[in-house]
Formats: C-alpha cells, structure tokens, sequence
C-alpha cells in the first residue's frame, strides 16, 4: 500500500511559486522528493483556480465594510466631512493637516477606509469638538 504524505497548502503554493518561477519539476521533483506527477497536478490547480485570490480578496473587502453597523458609519462620515465644510476646508487640505493624501481622506469621508484613531484625535483637536461627537457616540461637541 502506498504512503500518502499530506501537505499544508502553503508548502504546496510555495513550492508551485518556485515552480511559476522558473524551477524545473525535475529540480522541484528531487529536492522535495515528490513524484513529478504531483508537481503538474499542484502547479495545474493553482493556475485554474487562481482568479479566486481575486474574488477573496473582493469578499473580504465586502465583509470588512459590513464589520463597521451602517448608522454609524453614516454619521462618523458625515461628521468628518461637516467639519471640514464648517470650517471651509478642503479634502486636500484636511488630508495635508492628517499627513496623508487627499485621495486617502476621501476614502475616510466617504467610509471606504477605516479612519485611524490618531486621525479622528488631530481632527477632535483642529476642530476643536470631542472624539465622541466626530464618532457620533455624543451629539455634544465637547
């Protein structure tokens, strides 16, 4: 009876990355000491199924904005973004204030991306209201 030797999938999308690198199956095949067979079946099923890694990564970005409850993205965004048209600012500018892009603040007002905490602190400070009001935790400004 032959031994089956389980391998962790990321030993075998190591191996399949050398593969796709340019390592022979031969070179592949005797330095792991796995049938030649095996390394075509491995290198063959990452290839045909390597359009997941993009539907993945699309699903954890989907499940990543569902993680944060709707209402109060809603008024952390909209916060963030009635500050800084009360106090006539722009994207470009609050994102210069921040020490980051404006394409990125606009990420944050529009809640794509997650604010960072020292962020939402620089922003309390410059607007001179409290953490909890841009989070929408109070709707006292200090």
């Amino acid at each position: 009876m032959a031994r089956t030797t389980i391998y962790s999938p990321q030993f075998k999308a190591e191996i399949v990355l050398q593969l796709l690198q340019g390592k022979t199956i031969t070179a592949a095949s005797s330095e792991y000491n796995i049938h030649p067979n095996v390394l075509r079946r491995w290198l063959k099923e990452f290839c045909d199924r390597a359009y997941m890694v993009f539907d993945c990564a699309a699903k954890h970005r989907a499940e990543k904005s569902e993680e944060q409850p709707s209402a109060y993205k809603e008024k952390y965004t909209s916060r963030i973004k009635a500050l800084r048209e009360e106090y006539g600012s722009s994207q470009g500018q609050t994102a210069k204030l921040l020490g980051t892009s404006q394409t990125m603040y606009a990420r944050y007002e529009s809640g794509y991306s997650k604010m960072p905490i020292k962020y939402i602190v620089i922003l309390a400070k410059h607007y001179d209201v409290s953490t909890d009001y841009i989070l929408g935790v109070s709707d006292k400004r200090f």
